[in-house]
């Protein structure tokens, strides 16, 4: 999932520290988020899709691929 959500984060034009604020959390979480040594909470998954662009599902299937 990491990979893929700054992949989808920079085709939307969107800086890290921007989806950190759009998503409430603090910038190094993005970072984590992005390189693979923390994935996004459960609960956040829903924003994190709508702020991406992106259904819910693709989500998962790009982690699954």
């Amino acid at each position: 999932l990491g990979v893929e959500i700054g992949e989808l984060r920079e085709r939307r034009g969107i800086s890290q520290s921007e989806l950190a604020r759009r998503m409430g959390v603090k910038h190094p979480s993005v970072v984590q988020w992005e390189t693979g040594k923390a994935m996004p909470a459960a609960a956040k998954l829903p924003k994190l899709a709508e702020v991406l662009g992106v259904e819910i599902g693709e989500l998962f299937d790009r982690a699954s691929a």
